[in-house]
């Protein structure tokens, strides 16, 4: 019975994740396609943003 019980919660925590992780991934593919026909620019990461900063801030230095 334990065994069962312990087998059947397993298979539910998983079975939830990958049921969420496909929701999450096709509503992110759903609003990037809404953002670029709506004419707005795609949402830069980070990193990017952190990259245009640091060139923007050194473009007058000499290094």
């Amino acid at each position: 019975m334990y065994l069962s019980f312990f087998t059947l919660a397993h298979l539910a925590v998983l079975t939830r994740a990958l049921v969420g992780g496909v929701f999450l991934a096709f509503s992110d593919f759903i609003m990037r396609a809404y953002s670029v026909s709506n004419g707005q620019e795609r949402t830069k990461s980070p990193t990017e943003r952190t990259k245009k900063a640091r060139t923007r801030a050194g473009a007058g230095q000499n290094r």
